[in-house]
């Protein structure tokens, strides 16, 4: 019957401790995660280097597409001269 209560207790306490630091870690990862500071810099970054990706690739397609643009013009010309004149 001894042995029995001795287990017993030892499972408790076992379950109070894990209890314990499971709250504690709990505490610093929700600590961790929730600093408004720090949420707001990492939001914040992101969304410049967002910004400022999105308006590279913009202006790297514009690019793109005036060149196209361009040698499409010059080789359609180069096929009809006469149209020269109205393309300036």
């Amino acid at each position: 019957m001894l042995s029995r209560l001795r287990w017993f207790v030892l499972g408790v306490a076992a379950g109070a401790l894990s209890a314990i630091y499971g709250l504690f870690r709990l505490r610093q990862a929700r600590q961790a995660v929730i600093d408004p500071d720090q949420l707001v810099d990492v939001v914040g970054g992101a969304m410049k280097t967002v910004g400022r990706t999105v308006r590279d690739a913009w202006d790297e397609s514009r690019e793109a597409i005036t060149e196209a643009e361009g040698e499409l013009r010059d080789s359609y010309v180069d096929k009809r001269p006469h149209l020269r004149d109205v393309t300036g």
